[in-house]
């Protein structure tokens, strides 16, 4: 019994990380038409003044959500540099 509702739990997971990659992607692709808008604006790619109200804001939603704010923000900072990376790579540097 308990194996079995150790596999359900465990395809669960399996169901949500799917949905978590399928969102990650999604965000890259807004991230490259972020890049392209900048590029075409002639803005550069970083923004540091942006990347500071996307951690503040998602350490606020991780609180109201009782996850581990630290976490939250290392997860946000790798996918920004991920976004910085992208568009960089796929468009010049600014």
């Amino acid at each position: 019994m308990a194996n079995e509702k150790m596999n359900e739990i465990r395809a669960e997971i399996d169901k949500i990380d799917h949905k978590i990659m399928r969102l990650l992607s999604l965000r890259r692709e807004q991230s490259l038409a972020m890049g392209k808008i900048k590029k075409e604006l002639q803005l550069p790619i970083k923004d540091s003044a942006r990347e500071e109200v996307v951690l503040d804001k998602v350490s606020s939603y991780a609180k109201d959500s009782n996850l581990d704010i630290n976490l939250i923000r290392q997860i946000f900072t790798l996918l920004i540099a991920d976004s910085v990376a992208l568009q960089e790579k796929e468009l010049g540097d600014n």
